[in-house]
């Protein structure tokens, strides 16, 4: 199951990309600099919707940790 999940786990395409950057500035959410170039993306089963999971490293604790859904 695990493997299966890892598979779907990618880097998001330009135009996702430039969603994301949006949402993050609309948010206000205070991100360290260059967090876009850490970041994963993985699908979500929501019926054809589009959402995603997203997913960032973090240097200071040297994993990865869920971003937001």
């Amino acid at each position: 199951m695990l493997d299966e999940y890892k598979k779907n786990i990618r880097k998001p395409n330009p135009e996702e990309l430039r969603l994301i950057k949006f949402l993050v500035q609309k948010a206000s959410l205070n991100m360290s600099e260059g967090w876009e170039r850490s970041l994963t993306v993985s699908c979500l089963n929501d019926g054809g919707m589009g959402s995603m999971k997203l997913y960032v490293f973090t240097a200071e604790r040297n994993n990865i940790n869920d971003f937001c859904q």
